[in-house]
């Protein structure tokens, strides 16, 4: 809906997009980003070997569909890094400068989750990997409230 910015290198931070973008759908393939339920997203340019975040209210998804079994692909290493990812903005959310008693309880619920999921999952246990889809849906209702910190500021540019 906004063919201005066909170049997505345009899009990097606050977006200046002025049209909401089509209905999004969301159904989300690893357990730890959170984008579905956020207004935040990141791209990987391979060209320049960076990631750069793109921050669009108009791209949050209408729906999410949190289905576990999209995650049962995904090989341990990706379990674990995605899941260490999930832990951290649940962490991360409850010690910003921005949190409250509800996001507390998200972010300290989440913990919970992913730390009692996560070891599971990596080693494939399907009710494991159910837990860590809902934990990191959980972190990412409570950081789409409040934000991140530092540790992701510094996490984007080492992962590229």
């Amino acid at each position: 809906n906004n063919p201005e910015f066909a170049d997505v290198r345009s899009l990097e931070g606050l977006s200046p997009t002025n049209k909401p973008s089509v209905p999004i759908l969301a159904i989300p393939t690893t357990a730890g980003t959170a984008a579905e339920v956020t207004i935040n997203y990141v791209i990987t340019d391979e060209e320049k070997r960076r990631k750069f975040v793109c921050v669009d209210p108009h791209d949050i998804p209408q729906v999410a569909f949190i289905d576990a079994d999209m995650m049962d692909g995904m090989p341990p290493a990706l379990k674990a890094a995605t899941g260490v990812d999930a832990l951290t903005h649940a962490i991360e959310g409850y010690i910003t400068r921005g949190a409250w008693a509800l996001t507390d309880a998200l972010h300290i619920k989440a913990i919970e989750i992913i730390a009692g999921a996560l070891r599971g999952s990596v080693a494939g246990d399907k009710d494991a990997g159910e837990e860590m889809a809902l934990g990191q849906y959980v972190a990412g209702m409570g950081f789409s409230n409040v934000g991140l910190g530092l540790v992701h500021g510094m996490a984007h540019p080492l992962g590229a």
